[in-house]
């Protein structure tokens, strides 16, 4: 092998491993946050009865959830910035060539993070506007 480099010495395979790893991961937690509000969601179908069969709007019971899913998404995705970013000053002086913040990382990661929640509310929520009141006061 006179000239060419080994695969795993180029930067462009380190950067496209850590880029699907890394994109598995979001995966998985888009599954786990839909599993959970999916899971809410279904607890509360008989309350979603409740309050179509007294005049609620669909859309007020999307908003419902939204607002509350929301809400607690966005107090998580801060607490996990703070997180970050006090982890990644920590590991500036033990990794090579590691700025100590990175804003648009954390803008992107941030944005991805809440697109992924709002979808993982909206769907089961969406769902759950849409049954007939009698059958979601029959749920158990």
């Amino acid at each position: 092998m006179t000239g060419s480099r080994n695969l795993w010495d180029s930067a462009a395979w380190w950067w496209l491993f850590l880029a699907v790893f890394g994109g598995i991961n979001l995966l998985l937690a888009a599954i786990g946050l839909y599993g959970v509000i999916a899971q809410v969601v279904g607890e509360r179908t008989q309350e979603i009865g409740i309050r179509m069969a007294l005049g609620a709007r669909p859309s007020q019971i999307l908003s419902c959830f939204m607002r509350r899913g929301l809400r607690d998404g966005l107090i998580g995705l801060g607490l996990g910035i703070l997180a970050a970013i006090y982890a990644q000053g920590w590991l500036t002086g033990m990794l090579y060539e590691v700025r100590a913040f990175d804003l648009a990382t954390f803008v992107i990661v941030g944005s991805a993070i809440l697109l992924i929640l709002a979808l993982s509310i909206w769907w089961p929520a969406r769902r759950a506007a849409g049954t007939d009141p009698q059958t979601a006061l029959r749920h158990e």
